[in-house]
């Protein structure tokens, strides 16, 4: 028996023939989409090559004693020292986290996870069963639709 297909994975269900005007609009969004995936991977690469240079740049300024100087392109260039926190080798997030609660409880705060919390709601939508008590109490389960696409291989 072959294994059930999940319900995003099924083939959707299109009149015999999809109107000129959806097929304007799914060729233009397919055209938007494709020029932002381009613009994002370019943009990865920039950011990359920036941090590169970053680093590189605070060295040598640091070597040449130049804590602020301003280019000709009227650019102000200054080395500023950052201060954060760095754990130690042997030190989880867990062992952070019962430190803060001793010396700065308030920084600690009960959270969760908004990934798992989406998941367990997409369960019980996917079960068609209602939230419990508690949960209905503060959230409800929202739908919207949204287009997907594949890019061609």
């Amino acid at each position: 028996m072959a294994p059930k297909k999940k319900a995003a994975e099924a083939a959707p269900s299109a009149p015999t023939k999809t109107p000129p005007r959806v097929i304007k609009f799914a060729t233009q969004y397919c055209d938007v989409d494709d020029r932002v995936r381009d613009l994002e991977g370019q943009l990865k690469e920039l950011k990359q090559e920036r941090d590169a240079l970053e680093e590189l740049l605070a060295k040598e300024m640091e070597l040449a004693q130049a804590t602020a100087f301003r280019l000709t392109t009227g650019h102000s260039v200054t080395l500023v020292e950052k201060v954060f926190p760095k754990m130690l080798g042997n030190v989880d997030r867990d062992d952070v986290i019962g430190a803060l609660k001793v010396d700065a409880p308030d920084l600690v705060a009960e959270n969760y996870n908004a990934n798992s919390f989406n998941a367990l709601i997409r369960e019980y939508a996917e079960k068609g069963e209602p939230l419990p008590g508690a949960l209905a109490s503060v959230v409800e389960i929202s739908k919207r639709n949204e287009v997907s696409v594949r890019r061609p291989k």
